[in-house]
């Protein structure tokens, strides 16, 4: 009688019963990373934790994500903090000077780099320099391996290319 067919486990011998458990097992481990994945991807979009990565959460117990999350957030934007705080005391800052711009990169209200408008006429040279540039043809096919209607099309579109003589 097939072992799966049998409800009654007082009938089963302990190998079976071991096969059992350790496919119920497998199989409660694998749902309960599902559930815990699930739950790291909804925790990080709900909570903002933009520097958490589901990946990061793997084998947390899912009671235990958000809180995981969590710890893991405020320790990365320390590093970050601190990553800044190196970076602008190399580019000179200091004292309040070096607070207010770690607070201003960090709140992220950096201004906006300053984009200048074109001027027409810098617009205009610059297309005139390109139709002075000389032309290279694009194709880099050897027309000499061409057969049948390549070849000839190929021998027309060359032809049409030279300038006429009148």
């Amino acid at each position: 009688m097939p072992e799966d067919q049998v409800d009654d486990l007082d009938e089963l011998d302990g190998s079976t019963l071991r096969k059992k458990l350790e496919k119920a097992l497998g199989e409660n481990k694998k749902l309960r990373d599902d559930v815990a994945g699930f739950k790291a991807r909804s925790v990080i979009t709900e909570k903002g934790f933009t520097l958490v990565k589901p990946e990061d959460l793997a084998g947390v117990d899912p009671d235990k994500v958000e809180e995981r999350a969590a710890q893991l957030h405020e320790q990365r934007q320390g590093q970050q903090r601190d990553l800044a705080r190196d970076l602008l005391v190399r580019q000179g800052y200091e004292g309040n000077d070096l607070e207010e711009a770690l607070e201003t990169l960090m709140a992220g209200d950096a201004p906006a780099p300053q984009v200048r408008e074109p001027d027409p006429a810098e617009a205009f040279e610059s297309v005139r320099a390109l139709d002075r540039q000389a032309a290279a043809p694009v194709s880099g096919i050897d027309t000499a391996k061409l057969h049948g209607v390549q070849a000839i099309e190929a021998g027309l579109a060359a032809n049409s290319k030279k300038p006429r003589r009148f």
